[in-house]
C-alpha cells in the first residue's frame, strides 16, 4: 500500500522518481522516493524512515513528499531523497496494530520492536567509512540503506541526513551531529506554534538518550557525540554514524516526535519503581516457564531488551519524582513481545499458548493509560513538524519565515 501511494504520486509530479533500491530476504522491496532539486549547488538531502519498525514514520515522509512536490517553492533547491523504509519485513509485523490508544499500539502479535540484531538500520559498517568486508554478512535491507547513504554523502556539498523517530509518549527533540544554531534557537518555537511543547531535559529522550550525548543551549534539541571508528572488524552502527565517517562533511539529525501526548506523572519515582520491579519479576516468571524464547522474533527481541527494564526500575526508584513515561513504555513494548511470543501460532508445534502472558500485559496497559493519559498526535502535525525542522535546518532564518503563520 505504501509503495503504490508512491508510485501513484511519483505519476502525478514531474519532479518526483520513484525506484527500487533492494528487496530484503522476505521479497520486499525497498523504496527510495527522490524529489528532484533545481539547484545542483543546494545541499542534498536524505531522510531514512522506518529505522526502528515499531515506529511509524514512513506515512509522514510520504505526505512531506506530496508537499514540496506541491509548492515549488518550499525546498524546491534541495534533492530530497526519501527511503519510505528502511526495514519492510520488520514493519510487515506492526501492520495488524493501530495507533489511537496504548491498548492498539502495543497490540501483541500487532505490536513488533526487533533486537538490534535484527534490525538492519543498525547493522552498517563503522570501519573505514563501511568498505571493510569481514564479519557477518549483511542483509539485503542493510545493503540497500548502505548504497542509498554512500550515493548521496559521497557526492560534492553537505548533504543533510535526517533520521526520523516517535517515541511513544513524550515531547518532541532533536539531537543534531554539530553545531545548528538557528536549529537551537527556532526549534521551541516552531513546536509551540504547533501545539507541541518540547523535551526539557536528557532524561525524556529515553533510549536515544546515549551516554554522551549533551544538552545544548536550545530548547529541546541536544547533540550527538562524534561518530568514532571502531578499531575492530565488525563494528556496527546506525546511518547517522555510518555517514559522519564516511564523510565527515555530512551533517546529520534525528528529529523524534511522540506517537501519544501525555499528561505529567505525578507519582513519585519510588512508587512507579516499585510497579516496575514487580512487573520486572513477573515478566522474568513467565518468561521462565515459557522455555526457549529463541524460537519467535518476539521472543527474541524480549530477550534482548529485558535486562534494561530491571536498571531502569533500579533508578526509577531513587527518583524523588517519577522520570516521565520513557521506563512504563519500556516495559510495554516488553510485555508486549513477551506475550507475542506467547501467543504466536510458530512458536512451537504441540505447545499450547499461554493467555496469562496476555492478560498481564493487558493490566500493565491500563495501568499505564491511568497514569498518562494518552491521546495520539494528530498526523498533520507530525507532518507540520518534520517540514519546519527541515525548513529552519537547511535555511536558518528564511527557513523561519517559510514555516511561520501567514
Amino acid at each position: 500500500m505504501l509503495s503504490a501511494s508512491a508510485q501513484s504520486l511519483a505519476n502525478r509530479y514531474a519532479r518526483l522518481r520513484l525506484r527500487e533500491v533492494g528487496t530484503t530476504e522476505a521479497g520486499r522491496p525497498l523504496h527510495v522516493l527522490t524529489i528532484r532539486g533545481l539547484e545542483k549547488s543546494a545541499p542534498p538531502v536524505v531522510l531514512l524512515l522506518g529505522t526502528s519498525p515499531a515506529e511509524d514514520t514512513s506515512w509522514a515522509g510520504l505526505r512531506l513528499a506530496r508537499r514540496l512536490a506541491q509548492d515549488p517553492r518550499l525546498l524546491s533547491a534541495h534533492t530530497v531523497h526519501i527511503l519510505l523504509s528502511c526495514d519492510p519485513d520488520g514493519a510487515a509485523l506492526n501492520e495488524g496494530r493501530g495507533a489511537r490508544s496504548l491498548h492498539s499500539y502495543y497490540l501483541p502479535l500487532g505490536y513488533h520492536a526487533p533486537c538490534p540484531a535484527e534490525q538492519p538500520a543498525r547493522q552498517l559498517p563503522l570501519e573505514s567509512g563501511g568498505d571493510d568486508t569481514s564479519g557477518p554478512a549483511p542483509v539485503a535491507a542493510t545493503l540497500a540503506l548502505q548504497r542509498v547513504l554512500d550515493e548521496v554523502v559521497d557526492g560534492a556539498g553537505e548533504p543533510l541526513v535526517v533520521e526520523v523517530r516517535r517515541c511513544a509518549i513524550g515531547r518532541p527533540f532533536a539531537i543534531t551531529g554539530e553545531p545548528q544554531p538557528f536549529l537551537q534557537d527556532g526549534f521551541a518555537g516552531v513546536m509551540a506554534a504547533l501545539e507541541q511543547p518540547v523535551a526539557r531535559g536528557l532524561w525524556e529522550l529515553g533510549e536515544l538518550a546515549g551516554a554522551r550525548v549533551q544538552a545544548t543551549n536550545g530548547e529541546g534539541v541536544f547533540r550527538a557525540p562524534p561518530a568514532l571508528s571502531g578499531t575492530d572488524a565488525g563494528v556496527l552502527g546506525d546511518p547517522l554514524q555510518y555517514a559522519k565517517i564516511r564523510s565527515p562533511r555530512a551533517r546529520t539529525l534525528t528529529l523524534n516526535i511522540p506517537q501519544f501526548r501525555g499528561r505529567d506523572i505525578t507519582r513519585t519515582g519510588r512508587e512507579i519503581g516499585q510497579w516496575l520491579q514487580a512487573m520486572d519479576h513477573e515478566l522474568r516468571a513467565q518468561a521462565l516457564r515459557l522455555g526457549d524464547l529463541s524460537t519467535t522474533c518476539y521472543g527474541r527481541a524480549f530477550a534482548a531488551h529485558h535486562g534494561a527494564l530491571t536498571e531502569l526500575a533500579r533508578k526509577e526508584s531513587g527518583r524523588r519524582r517519577a522520570s516521565g513515561p520513557w521506563p512504563l513504555t519500556a516495559l510495554l513494548g516488553l510485555s508486549s513481545s513477551l506475550a507475542s511470543h506467547a501467543c504466536a501460532p510458530d512458536r512451537q508445534k504441540g505447545v499450547r499458548p499461554r493467555p496469562e502472558v496476555a492478560q498481564m500485559h493487558a493490566r500493565a496497559v491500563r495501568y499505564v493509560d491511568a497514569l498518562t493519559q494518552a491521546r495520539p498526535v494528530p498526523g498533520h502535525l507530525v507532518d507540520d513538524a518534520l517540514f519546519a525542522v527541515l525548513a529552519v535546518t537547511l535555511h536558518g532564518k528564511r527557513g523561519m519565515e517559510m514555516v511561520a503563520p501567514p
